[in-house]
């Protein structure tokens, strides 16, 4: 899919997350719908429109919208989607969702035990 046309459609209400797939990139959108680019996962993450895109690991970047909760299990810590995907935080990015900006309420990160429910403003 060419970045122009997926310019037109709506990114936060329509796109759910990205992943990727050696040097393309899969769109998974919230019809159900899955489109391959031939753009890498960065091109996306650089990208303005899609600067509210979070980057949860090497493999995904998601959009907030569409996060239903922050889960701990042990020592990992999962975004889960309200499609019911989870994704995995990688350590490395953690600290995205240790900042104010970001909307999430951040004081329960210091819990050894946690479900944490977003609250996105």
């Amino acid at each position: 899919m060419k970045l122009k046309k997926l310019r037109k459609t709506n990114p936060h209400k329509n796109i759910m997350f990205f992943e990727s797939s050696k040097n393309y990139t899969l769109i998974y959108f919230h019809d159900g719908k899955v489109v391959v680019s031939s753009f890498n996962l960065k091109k996306f993450e650089e990208d303005e429109q899609f600067s509210d895109f979070i980057r949860v690991s090497r493999e995904h970047l998601i959009n907030p919208f569409f996060i239903q909760k922050i889960i701990k299990n042990n020592d990992q810590i999962f975004v889960c989607m309200k499609s019911g995907q989870e994704f995995k935080i990688s350590r490395r990015r953690l600290h995205l969702f240790n900042h104010p900006e970001n909307g999430f309420i951040y004081s329960s990160l210091l819990l050894d035990n946690w479900i944490l429910s977003v609250n996105i403003s």
